[in-house]
């Protein structure tokens, strides 16, 4: 088979089963921007121009309720793709997407993608398949929400953002977490406060390594 060479997430891209030619066409097509931490990608509402491929860093996909808090839908690392759903379905973004550390996308235009999307088998069943896989995480999300303990649902976004995070940040039996504490709170749906206590407990059972500005 044909190896990706759009970016270097290729293990893991939408993109990596493409035929030569339309690997060629993307990598024609689309551009790089680097975004920093905090940073918006798309609001909900947005009628998007792009779909984002994340080539490095890690991104949040949230709805804000009637109080403006944040409810995390999804979390992204390396490979993930997000902005896909909204062109199929011919819709606005149903959610806004923002960066949890600095981040490097990938951004291939409408036109481009959808076109591939109608010329490709490969891509066509990637696309299914990507949707089915969104749909479990939100299911998984929702029910670990409604009848999981706090500690479970904490390691669950821990160990999330672990196989998301880039291989600098490996060693052979860690994995460094620079995700704000803040921004891991939001994604578990408790207050910093309460995280802190679940990490401190998390600690002294020797799950993880807590650092000043890191998670090990």
């Amino acid at each position: 088979p044909l190896n990706c060479q759009i970016c270097e997430a290729s293990s893991r891209c939408l993109f990596s089963g493409l035929p030569l030619e339309q690997q060629r066409i993307l990598r024609r097509e689309r551009i790089f921007r680097h975004f920093k931490r905090g940073q918006i990608i798309f609001y909900q509402g947005d009628v998007l121009t792009h779909v984002f491929c994340v080539q490095a860093g890690a991104l949040k996909v949230y709805k804000t309720d009637a109080y403006s808090r944040e409810i995390v839908i999804r979390l992204l690392g390396a490979g993930d793709i997000v902005g896909y759903r909204p062109f199929l379905a011919s819709e606005p973004a149903a959610a806004t997407a923002a960066t949890l550390e600095a981040a490097t996308l990938c951004m291939i235009p409408k036109a481009a993608f959808l076109s591939l999307a109608e010329q490709s088998n490969e891509l066509r069943g990637a696309l299914l398949r990507q949707l089915a896989r969104d749909l479990r995480d939100s299911e998984d999300q929702w029910f670990r929400l409604s009848n999981e303990s706090l500690e479970n649902r904490v390691s669950a976004v821990l160990s999330r953002l672990s196989e998301q995070a880039p291989q600098g940040r490996r060693t052979q039996s860690d994995v460094r977490i620079t995700v704000p504490r803040t921004e891991i709170a939001r994604a578990v749906g408790i207050t910093p406060s309460t995280l802190s206590r679940v990490l401190r407990r998390l600690a002294d059972g020797g799950t993880l390594t807590l650092e000043s500005r890191a998670l090990v």
